[in-house]
């Protein structure tokens, strides 16, 4: 699925710089309104539920699970975890902040957290020569047939700009009833001729 943005999103033709993004995980559920998602899906299984989508405003995802308390275990306290690639320059709270990683700071690397969840994230920044990037820049956008589940796209090219476009694409695979959420995030930085490709599990646990 796809959505077409205003005009005002669209300014600029090749778009914002992976350097001014980080990937952050929070061990707390996100207000909504701290992000305004153009994309967004909700998932729900016995003692859990999500949400996941792409930015509106810039480059960036959300993926956020939630096991609310459990009211036959007094003193049980709610488990979550959120994890959001967004602009530093968006003003998010450092409560419940447990990591962030800036991106192109380094070009992988994985998250590994038991937050009364099954966590896991890893994450790859790649460069691409400028001579190919229009291609693979094709290529990732079609995404092909759809093998993981439902895919998500914000495409945020405009027909006056030539050349590739940021864009987010998030295919999406839960399984409600077994406490299983899967997501794997390509972001496009034309700017730096670059992707950002991010895989993150959650499962619940005990």
């Amino acid at each position: 699925m796809s959505i077409d943005l205003p005009d005002e999103l669209r300014a600029r033709p090749r778009g914002p710089r992976a350097a001014e993004h980080a990937l952050q995980l929070y061990t707390r559920a996100l207000h909504p309104e701290l992000l305004e998602l153009a994309r967004v899906r909700r998932v729900e299984g016995p003692g859990w539920r999500a949400r996941v989508g792409l930015l509106q405003q810039d480059t960036g995802h959300l993926l956020e699970v939630v096991f609310p308390r459990d009211a036959g275990r007094p003193g049980a306290s709610s488990r979550a975890i959120a994890e959001v690639l967004a602009p530093v320059s968006l003003d998010l709270p450092p409560a419940g902040r447990v990591d962030i990683r800036r991106v192109g700071a380094s070009t992988s690397g994985v998250i590994d957290e038991d937050c009364g969840v099954v966590y896991t994230c890893s994450w790859s920044f790649e460069r691409v020569p400028e001579e190919d990037y229009a291609r693979l820049h094709a290529d990732v956008l079609c995404g092909g047939p759809a093998t993981r589940g439902e895919r998500l796209l914000v495409n945020r090219g405009h027909p006056e700009n030539d050349g590739p476009a940021p864009f987010s694409a998030l295919e999406l695979d839960a399984d409600p009833d077994a406490g299983r959420l899967e997501t794997f995030v390509v972001h496009a930085f034309p700017a730096d001729h670059a992707f950002l490709f991010v895989h993150s599990r959650v499962r619940t646990v005990g």
